[in-house]
């Protein structure tokens, strides 16, 4: 049971939305997704952002790398009951004068 603006609710599962407690919870959560990422890409945690990011001199290598990265992360997600937000996903492609060429994913 806990006290909400004018009144008492009872909670049958989970934790409030907002508490201290939710919070922390999502934290410990959240940290395990980095283990999803595959070998040889790199992430970026930071709260709920994520990012993946992998780099070569051929796109097709980046393709695949990051392609595996994200089957991995969609099994995570399902597997953890979280989603990625379709507003927030972006993919940017740089190059660094033909030596190497780096995509970043964003959630």
């Amino acid at each position: 049971m806990f006290f909400l603006g004018r009144g008492v609710f009872d909670q049958e599962m989970g934790v409030p939305q907002g508490s201290i407690l939710s919070v922390t919870l999502f934290a410990l959560k959240i940290n395990s997704i980095v283990k999803s990422v595959s070998p040889g890409v790199e992430c970026s945690l930071y709260v709920n952002d994520f990012l993946i990011c992998y780099r070569s001199k051929f796109v097709h290598i980046i393709e695949r790398h990051l392609q595996q990265t994200l089957n991995k992360l969609e099994h995570w997600v399902d597997t953890n009951g979280c989603k990625f937000s379709e507003t927030k996903q972006s993919a940017c492609t740089s190059a660094d004068f033909g030596k190497f060429t780096q995509i970043l994913c964003c959630f």
